[in-house]
């Protein structure tokens, strides 16, 4: 399994690990996650409740490909309107 696609300006997570890792963000934010209002696809994403102060709540995550372990911080998995760019396959 992958979790790249370098062709997504998010970070694509295989279906398994989704929930997991949504799950595991919500724990570090102020008020918790909502699903995205304007996201009309199949999978919506999720947006913070109170973005700029969760957004520094929230910890980098860290994936691991081929033995090199690679850091994403919240500020490259959130963007600047409070949606969490990172999609489930």
């Amino acid at each position: 399994m992958a979790f790249t696609d370098s062709g997504s300006s998010c970070i694509i997570v295989p279906t398994f690990y989704y929930n997991l890792l949504m799950a595991e963000l919500e724990k570090h934010t102020l008020s918790g996650l909502y699903t995205d209002p304007d996201d009309s696809s199949e999978s919506p994403g999720y947006m913070l409740s109170d973005c700029f102060n969760a957004r520094d709540a929230l910890k980098s995550i860290y994936f691991r490909f081929g033995g090199y372990w690679l850091e994403a911080y919240p500020y490259d998995f959130v963007d600047g309107n409070c949606r969490i760019c990172i999609r489930e396959n």
